[in-house]
């Protein structure tokens, strides 16, 4: 019986050290980032309708956990924005699908001349790395753009 209280105890004390303090996930550092997605029209071969480019992401702040990479904020403001997108996962954007209330049309790499797609710059400069690559780090301003050929 001695025993039995004894162990109580313990687990008792043990419990009492463990309220206070806070799991390994929720010590981890945040970081703040702009991003904005700069869309296009599609146009054949760069020339036939060409559109202006437009905002189809503004400039959104965004607080994420550090360690995040490119592919994390993309796929987020994407998604908090009702977007779709391809590829990201495999760390080369394939195309996007433009806001509702400019049609929903799908604007994949190639689709306005053999060298135009989805590219990125981090505080105006583009970094040649892929997005799964990339560590975000606190300030930087992010913009997705597509280029035409």
């Amino acid at each position: 019986m001695k025993k039995k209280r004894i162990r109580i105890l313990l687990l008792m004390m043990a419990g009492v050290l463990l309220i206070g303090t806070k799991p390994v996930y929720a010590q981890m550092d945040s970081i703040t980032v702009s991003f904005r997605l700069i869309g296009d029209g599609y146009h054949k071969n760069g020339v036939e309708g060409h559109s202006a480019y437009m905002d189809w992401i503004p400039t959104t702040v965004y607080t994420v956990e550090s360690g995040s990479t490119m592919c994390d904020i993309f796929v987020k403001a994407i998604e908090e924005h009702g977007l779709r997108q391809k590829g990201a996962a495999y760390g080369y954007v394939e195309a996007v699908r433009a806001p509702a209330v400019l049609g929903e049309y799908w604007l994949y790499e190639f689709d306005n001349g053999p060298n135009s797609g989805w590219m990125y710059t981090v505080n105006g400069v583009h970094p040649g790395i892929g997005l799964t690559n990339y560590e975000l780090k606190n300030g930087e301003q992010i913009v997705w753009h597509y280029v035409d050929d």
